[in-house]
């Protein structure tokens, strides 16, 4: 997967894209890696063998800011999320960014396709910004991409 290092892009942060568009973006996310683990024993063995399944992940974006109010920049909006979430069954792409000093072309970043489990948003008073929370549910390995490759 290609994809250019958008000016905002920052150690440590992860990014939604719907048909390759950003929708929005978040520095604080909790992912978790799963792959259940299995053990087989052969009729008449005494030996147990352990193996690992199949793979599957999950991510909670808390504060996730849509870049746009509109769709004028071709960048996606919060009721694009919103629409996909309500009538798609499929799914988004989720990238993260490892905890990195530099984030610049060369370094290393994970994605991989997730559907939308749930929306959260929060609307503060005065000027700040209204932020988002969203989960979603991955499954199959995370794939490993490198910036600017």
């Amino acid at each position: 997967m290609s994809v250019n290092i958008p000016d905002y892009f920052q150690a440590k942060m992860g990014l939604v894209m719907i048909d390759g568009s950003i929708v929005g973006c978040a520095q604080s996310y909790t992912d978790n890696l799963n792959r259940p683990i299995s053990e087989i024993q052969c009729i008449g063995s005494d030996s147990v063998r352990k193996t690992a399944g199949s793979a599957s992940w999950d991510v909670q974006f808390d504060a996730l800011q849509i870049l746009t109010q509109d769709a004028s920049s071709g960048r996606k909006t919060y009721e694009d999320l919103m629409d996909h979430h309500r009538t798609s069954t499929q799914p988004v792409t989720v990238m993260l960014m490892p905890q990195t000093a530099d984030v610049s072309a060369g370094q290393i970043y994970y994605y991989g396709s997730a559907l939308i489990e749930s929306i959260s948003r929060n609307v503060p008073v005065g000027s700040e910004p209204v932020s988002y929370s969203v989960s979603l549910q991955g499954s199959g390995d995370l794939s490993r991409g490198v910036l600017g490759s």
